[in-house]
């Protein structure tokens, strides 16, 4: 098997796939899984020349490998081997290493019955081909600006949490139970 980046214009074996992945201006990578004659190599190296690494591979089962290095995943549906794309966003959001990672759908397929399917599989985002490459690299970027606020939203709400004074919503008997000390509040955000 064998993984096109635009980092660098040339292919990559499996085992390079398991080393870290170059660093670029933004530092997110992106997963491209799209056939091989439907504009691969055009968005790969138009995001890559917007700062952002780019993992492009033409068949689900390569992307089932890549999927863990990638911070946002755009797929079409028709792709090159036994698995469509709408199968491998099933499959990537039942992957707990992967599941919460934005999902854009990017295909010719544009037909309602293609984008319900894609929907209920888990897409975030479904853009209908032609697609020129600056509006895929807008949604790329809002997707991973997305995913940042909510890490910190995130983070912000757990601060919150942790800080927060102890309020009782009962009576005496319910006191003990709601009103819970702040170590132990913070022990079980910890987990």
């Amino acid at each position: 098997m064998q993984l096109w980046t635009a980092v660098h214009g040339r292919l990559l074996t499996r085992y390079a796939m398991r080393q870290p992945m170059p660093t670029t201006r933004d530092g997110a990578v992106v997963l491209l899984v799209q056939p091989r004659d439907d504009g691969l190599h055009m968005y790969a190296e138009y995001l890559c020349e917007y700062g952002l690494a780019v993992i492009a591979v033409s068949e689900a089962w390569n992307a089932l490998i890549a999927a863990p290095k990638a911070d946002v995943i755009v797929t079409g549906i028709l792709l090159a081997g036994s698995m469509d794309g709408v199968e491998l966003i099933a499959r990537l959001r039942r992957d707990e290493r992967v599941d919460r990672r934005p999902i854009i759908v990017l295909t010719a397929c544009a037909w309602d019955a293609e984008r319900e399917r894609a929907r209920r599989a888990g897409c975030d985002l479904f853009v209908a081909k032609p697609c020129v490459p600056s509006e895929l690299l807008r949604h790329v970027r809002t997707s991973l600006a997305d995913v940042a606020l909510q890490r910190v939203r995130g983070k912000a709400a757990k601060a919150d949490l942790l800080n927060a004074p102890c309020i009782t919503l009962g009576g005496a008997a319910d006191s003990t139970a709601v009103g819970t000390s702040l170590h132990r509040r913070r022990a079980m955000l910890a987990d």
